[in-house]
């Protein structure tokens, strides 16, 4: 990776003339015979003729010698050493094919054939219907591991934990009154998935060994720069991949039993149904996080590479059914990862959880697999991604290599590339800037999953949102419609590096270091009391606070403190919101409440119904509630393109393509910006992908002396500046399909 610019005079040469490790990366399908030179080298030289700085090695199911064989891997080799020759870093892809549909884990199939006490578990449910009064004598199925016996009473939700009456291996029990069923939940092998078992930390270990150890060997440490996961989910029927660990780590984790509150990972069992289920859920995400993500840190760490990987559909607003906590499994990567695929702006929700991941987690990279398998390409859509991208924190592109398939795109390459390598040397190193954060609603998303057990017909299984989960639609709300960038902040990190001083509120990191006067708390029915005590100790200081659609009352917390930890939530939403749970109706649109040091706070009710059926607060009345507060914001924008999207870009891409929603995304894209601090310079990069010209007045926080330096041209100026009451203001122009960095620091 590169060497950071010191100061001024070496950011613009990076930038003039950017480094072969700024430039992008571009796929690199092995879809051929890696022993025919001519192949190879073709290949090579047309990736350095575009002007790309690193390859990633993608093996298919075309690939010969046949992908894992020993020819294979001597043909490998000598790829890479190739590669490093003509100048170019190298990435290697885990897997083959790999990408939602066929993700990494499984060594094209190879990994689990050769051990199979490593492959993925699911949790089974096994429902016998009972009468009263019934004799019950059934047999323990010994398909895998039991790890819970309960009996479930359909009409009421109650439960009994029933392993007292486990004989041997049958259940033994004497019905009571009541509409009964008797439930074991047993983790067994998914003989329909030929993926490791992501949960743990040995299996996903062994599939990292298996795939490289013998490819890298005790070689040349410098031969591959990163390794490349993609698709990374639970990969079971219906999403339900368990480990037969669970009771345990659970235990650990928690404090107590989880035996008997297994049925609320599938029914309602009563006013503890959501705790049970969050925290059931949690200890799952964290097992994933624990064990791939984890085993992929040490391994890539102890050889000096930069992982990176990227979850299956990382738009997903509903993660913790598809893969269980969409920024906690970025913080063990060297690289928070995500991909762009299938069409122009499908898959942007997920590049602001990656990237915000990046900050918090206090990662200098955040790499895009861009272009995947889109079925519409053209000059603007090559640009116009990109500059998505860039803007909301990317700032390694990993290009697809079928674009060289289309030959008006293959001529715009050369000039794409230095684009590309001019936006990522502004855009690595230093820290982001931003006025407003917003917390993470994970625990309620978590709360609010339901397993269950179903035919699969469709190639992939989408998961359901909470209509709470309003998240999303505020991100791009804030980016798109307000011309406010901001932070996502995981619970785990405002826990722990987060503090209220003064009316702002901190992120305390090593590099990445912020400072918010804007927390946002978007819909959620359950929280963590120790991210709302910073809050509310926020607020007090002086800090500005907006909730949006549902106020949470319910902590995340074991039960035996539930009742306790709801209470003191209560509190502090009262203490911060002036409101009780009894106090809301749904006539008020806005509550609002102050105190005498200067805090807001704002609940917004929802307004609208988002396009994907979750509540939406409408970006206008958002921004009214922006402009109300007395902020010195960072960046003032007027005249920028607004776009509100209503929820077009939550949609799975069935809906997204029948809509035509990347058509039909008002003024063809958006506008947005971010700040960065690096090399002693403030830089502020505008992309402008509508398909409207922008002349706009800029108003920037602090006393600057601007240059204007385009990324497409190369070309440098000085921009004439208006300075008053601490701030600069000056005229920013830039047409359609365009952007530009402007930088003070001279």
């Amino acid at each position: 990776m590169p060497e950071h610019s010191k100061d001024y005079a070496e950011l613009k040469k990076a930038f003039s003339s950017p480094k072969p490790e700024h430039r992008p990366y571009t796929f690199f399908p092995l879809d051929g015979d890696l022993r025919d030179g001519d192949f190879i080298s073709a290949r090579i030289s047309e990736y350095k003729k575009a002007g790309f700085g690193g390859v990633v090695l993608q093996p298919t199911s075309a690939t010969q010698p046949a992908y894992g064989s020993e020819e294979y891997i001597a043909a490998a080799r000598e790829l890479i050493e190739k590669c490093k020759k003509a100048g170019l870093q190298v990435a290697l892809c885990d897997d083959v094919d790999s990408d939602e549909r066929h993700p990494s884990g499984r060594a094209g199939g190879l990994f689990v054939a050769e051990y199979p006490q490593y492959r993925a578990k699911r949790l089974s449910m096994i429902e016998y219907i009972c009468t009263t009064g019934e004799h019950v004598e059934r047999p323990i199925r010994k398909t895998g591991m039991l790890m819970s016996v309960c009996a479930y009473e359909v009409d009421t939700g109650e439960t009994l934990d029933l392993r007292e009456f486990v004989v041997g291996d049958t259940i033994v029990w004497d019905v009571p009154a009541g509409n009964w069923n008797v439930l074991q939940f047993i983790c067994e092998d998914d003989d329909e998935s030929d993926c490791a078992d992501y949960l743990s930390y040995e299996a996903s270990l062994a599939f990292l060994t298996y795939t490289y150890k013998r490819l890298l060997g005790e070689g040349d440490p410098d031969a591959v720069a990163m390794t490349v996961s993609l698709g990374i989910a639970y990969q079971t029927s219906n999403r339900r991949q368990w480990s037969p660990d669970f009771n345990r780590v659970f235990k650990k984790e928690f404090g107590f039993d989880p035996e008997p509150f297994y049925p609320a990972l599938f029914f309602d069992v009563g006013p503890n149904t959501t705790r049970y289920t969050a925290l059931l859920i949690n200890c799952r995400a964290k097992m994933l996080t624990e064990g791939f993500f984890r085993a992929l840190n040490d391994f890539t760490r102890a050889r000096g590479i930069i992982s990176t990987a990227s979850l299956a559909e990382p738009k997903t607003t509903a993660a913790p059914w598809l893969f269980g906590d969409g920024m906690a499994h970025h913080k063990y990567l060297g690289a928070p990862g995500v991909t762009l695929s299938r069409a122009y702006a499908y898959g942007i929700n997920g590049l602001k959880i990656a990237s915000s991941a990046a900050y918090c987690w206090d990662r200098e990279l955040v790499a895009c697999d861009i272009f995947h398998n889109y079925y519409l390409m053209g000059r603007n859509i090559l640009y116009s991604d990109a500059m998505n991208a860039f803007a909301r924190g990317v700032n390694l592109l990993m290009a697809r290599d079928y674009v060289f398939g289309e030959v008006k795109l293959r001529e715009l390459l050369a000039d794409w590339c230095e684009f590309a390598a001019r936006a990522q040397a502004m855009l690595r190193g230093g820290r982001h800037v931003c006025d407003i954060a917003l917390l993470y609603p994970i625990y309620s998303l978590q709360s609010q999953v339901k397993l269950y057990s179903a035919r699969v017909d469709a190639d992939f299984e989408y998961p359901t949102t909470p209509v709470n989960a309003d998240y999303m639609n505020l991100i791009n709300a804030l980016l798109n419609f307000c011309g406010r960038d901001l932070t996502v902040i995981h619970p785990e990190v405002f826990g722990k590096a987060c503090y209220a001083e003064d009316g702002v509120l901190y992120l305390h990191n090593d590099y990445n270091s912020e400072q918010f006067k804007v927390l946002i708390l978007p819909g959620a029915s359950m929280v963590d009391l120790r991210s709302m005590r910073i809050a509310r100790k926020f607020f007090e200081s002086g800090g500005k606070i907006v909730a949006t659609d549902e106020l949470p009352f319910t902590a995340f917390a074991e039960p035996e403190r539930g009742e306790e930890a709801d209470a003191e939530l209560a509190e502090i939403i009262r203490d911060i919101f002036g409101v009780t749970k009894d106090d809301i109706d749904s006539f008020t649109q806005v509550y609002y409440n102050k105190n005498d040091a200067g805090g807001e706070a704002y609940f917004i009710q929802l307004s609208q119904t988002a396009a994907d059926g979750t509540d939406l607060i409408s970006a206008p009345q958002l921004e009214a509630v922006l402009e109300r507060m007395n902020v010195d914001w960072d960046v003032v924008i007027e005249g920028q393109p607004r776009v509100e999207n209503s929820g077009i870009l939550n949609l799975f891409y069935p809906q997204f393509e029948a809509l035509r929603a990347n058509r039909g995304i008002r003024s063809g894209g958006m506008f947005n910006y971010i700040h960065r601090y690096y090399a002693g310079c403030d830089i502020w990069y505008f992309s402008n992908t509508t398909t409207a010209d922008c002349e706009a007045t800029v108003s920037l926080r602090g006393i600057h002396t601007l240059e204007e330096w385009n990324p497409h041209t190369g070309r440098m100026r000085r921009i004439p500046c208006e300075h008053e009451d601490g701030r600069t203001k000056a005229k920013l122009v830039l047409p359609s399909k365009t952007s530009v960095f402007w930088v003070s620091g001279k």
